[in-house]
Parts: structure tokens; C-alpha cells; sequence
């Protein structure tokens, strides 16, 4: 958030992934999420080096492409997260309320078909939602959350 030049101004998650083709990514431990622009720090711990991530691949926004993707890797995806049954969540599954005017970007980790929602992490720290985590309905597009799912590519041979 603090070196991309975008913060909160609606950044996005593919310029990201093309930004990281040639910088190195922070390990969360040693540079925290603060919830706020910042100075661009140079210097931390590495979890993937410079040259790891070689682009990004987008999913088709559809229910079945995202839980297949899901399968294989976690999957940043875009929401709506400015309504209240987002703002005040705790627990349960969101199946409405929040529309698809997507200003957030979270990280989709899973997904249990059976009882039907997508697991997803939040940036703002384990205080908010479930322990820093949400579930969104995998029935239609809630939350705007198969509008804009992507992942990153990453080179196998960079060594961590």
C-alpha cells in the first residue's frame, strides 16, 4: 500500500502483482498492515524475492472458476465493502447487503461447498470480522466478490 502510489485511492490488485514482477515482497511480520498510507519501506524480511512474481493470471467471474482456482492457491479478489454488513460483521455468512461497486481488496483462501460461502481474509487486523476473516455466500456474485478475482504467477526458479 505505501510504495504502489495508489493506497486507498483504488489501487488494484493486478497493478500490484505487475509491480512485484521486479520488487521484493515483504513477510507480514516484518511489514505490518497499518491501515493507512505510509513512507515506502526498503528495507525488511523477504518472503518472495525480487523476480518472483512473473504476472498475474485473472479468473473468469463466475462461482465455479473462482472455487477452482481455490483449489490450487489463495485468490485476491475485489468486493464491496463500504455497507454496513460488511463494516460490522462478526460472524455468519453474508449472502446480501453489500453490492458490487467493488472498493476493497481481500484475499479469498477457501471455500466449503457444502454450507456454500467463500472464506475470506481481511486486512484490517484479527479485532475485525471473525478473526480477521469473513464468509461470503458462493451463490451469485455477492459482494461483487467473482468481478475481479486474479492470482499471481510466481517463478519456480527463485529460491526464498
Amino acid at each position: 500500500m505505501d510504495c504502489s502510489g495508489q493506497a486507498c485511492g483504488g489501487g488494484n490488485t493486478g497493478h500490484a502483482f505487475t509491480y512485484f514482477k521486479t520488487t521484493k515482497i515483504a513477510t507480514e511480520a516484518s511489514y505490518p498492515y497499518a491501515g493507512k498510507a505510509g513512507t515506502c519501506k526498503t528495507s525488511f524480511t523477504a518472503a518472495i524475492p525480487s523476480g518472483g512474481v512473473t504476472g498475474y493470471k485473472p479468473v473468469a467471474k463466475d462461482a465455479t472458476s473462482l472455487m477452482s482456482a481455490l483449489n490450487h492457491n489463495p485468490v485476491s479478489v475485489a468486493i464491496e465493502a463500504d455497507q454496513a454488513i460488511f463494516q460490522h460483521y462478526t460472524t455468519g455468512i453474508i449472502t446480501s447487503g453489500c453490492g458490487t461497486n467493488l472498493d476493497h481488496a481481500v484475499v479469498a483462501v477457501g471455500y466449503d461447498s457444502a454450507a456454500g460461502y467463500y472464506h475470506v481474509k481481511n486486512s484490517w487486523g484479527t479485532s475485525w470480522g471473525d478473526h480477521g476473516y469473513l464468509k461470503i455466500s458462493t451463490s451469485g456474485n455477492v459482494c461483487g466478490i467473482t468481478s475481479q478475482a486474479n492470482f499471481p504467477t510466481v517463478s519456480g526458479s527463485v529460491q526464498v
